[in-house]
């Protein structure tokens, strides 16, 4: 298992083929109503994304292979630090309102606007403007 988050662009092998990581997302919608905990969200390798139904979440734990480690730089890395502490978090406290807390006060001294900003950010990045306007309705 890997200890920390890869970069977007990484490349992977899970057991059903090779993703590109395309974005992060903390939970997913199944198509049977639940709410699946992935941590990536990735499209095959070299095909890219044309339809919705050519992304898939996964966590790390799913990763057999790394091939390729995406693009890092320090605001990256920290980037990936605050989003692996949240994950984290809510695999902890099991509440997406406590996790943001945790990482407010351990990264941005009790901001949970600024955190909640960042998330959001993340979303924006993985699904574009239109999704996350879709997601505050």
């Amino acid at each position: 298992m890997l200890d920390k988050l890869l970069p977007l662009g990484s490349v992977v092998e899970l057991a059903d083929g090779i993703y590109t990581i395309i974005g992060f997302v903390p939970t997913m919608q199944a198509e049977d109503g639940t709410y699946l905990m992935n941590e990536y969200i990735g499209c095959k390798y070299l095909e890219g994304y044309k339809v919705d139904k050519d992304l898939r979440g996964f966590s790390r734990e799913e990763i057999k292979n790394v091939y390729f480690i995406g693009y890092k730089n320090r605001e990256i890395i920290q980037y990936l630090e605050v989003l692996d502490y949240f994950l984290n978090s809510i695999d902890s406290y099991g509440s997406i309102d406590e996790a943001i807390e945790k990482v407010a006060n351990k990264y941005l001294k009790g901001n949970k606007s600024k955190t909640i900003e960042i998330l959001e950010k993340s979303l924006e990045q993985t699904f574009g403007k239109e999704s996350e306007e879709k997601a505050n309705e």
